[in-house]
């Protein structure tokens, strides 16, 4: 069974990610020992990530997180609507 984990933050390359779905490696592994980036793809698809990190132990199915957007102190919300 895996563990959906929506608190887990990672920074790479100065992006930040949110990790939606951490995917063991075995997962996701063919008959031969191959990863199966078909299977890959339908677990990211699966989960709605955009990104996929990998460590020494498998997958991290991630969601990028978007920079800010500065709004000028004279904006109001009425116009941002």
């Amino acid at each position: 069974m895996e563990q959906l984990n929506i608190n887990k933050l990672i920074k790479h390359n100065d992006t930040w990610y949110k990790e939606l779905l951490y995917l063991k490696e075995h997962n996701v592994r063919g008959k031969g020992g191959e990863i199966v980036m078909e299977a890959l793809a339908a677990w990211r698809d699966y989960c709605g990530a955009d990104h996929v990190l990998r460590d020494n132990g498998g997958f991290m199915l991630c969601e990028t997180i978007e920079d800010a957007v500065v709004i000028e102190a004279n904006d109001t919300v009425d116009n941002h609507v």
